[in-house]
């Protein structure tokens, strides 16, 4: 996962997080800038479940999200000749 410094662009290291709940969890981050310095915190969460897990946990409920339906014609070769 990569997420910019909001000060210099820098890519923030993750130096240590904490469970908030069974699907989020509080990012603590630092720019490894020298100049720079930020440190703050950010917030990971799952929001929806794209493919269903095979062992299910019956404590963690998430939303199945809406796939995307590409439209015809998209412009994609076909790998066998017709």
């Amino acid at each position: 996962m990569k997420h910019l410094c909001p000060h210099c662009g820098t890519r923030l290291h993750i130096r240590t997080s904490r469970a908030v709940s069974l699907t989020s969890r509080e990012l603590y981050v630092r720019c490894p800038e020298e100049h720079c310095a930020y440190t703050g915190k950010a917030i990971l969460s799952i929001i929806s479940t794209i493919a269903p897990s095979i062992n299910p946990n019956p404590l963690a409920y998430l939303p199945v999200g809406r796939t995307r339906v590409l439209p015809n014609g998209t412009g994609q070769l076909s790998l066998l000749p017709e």
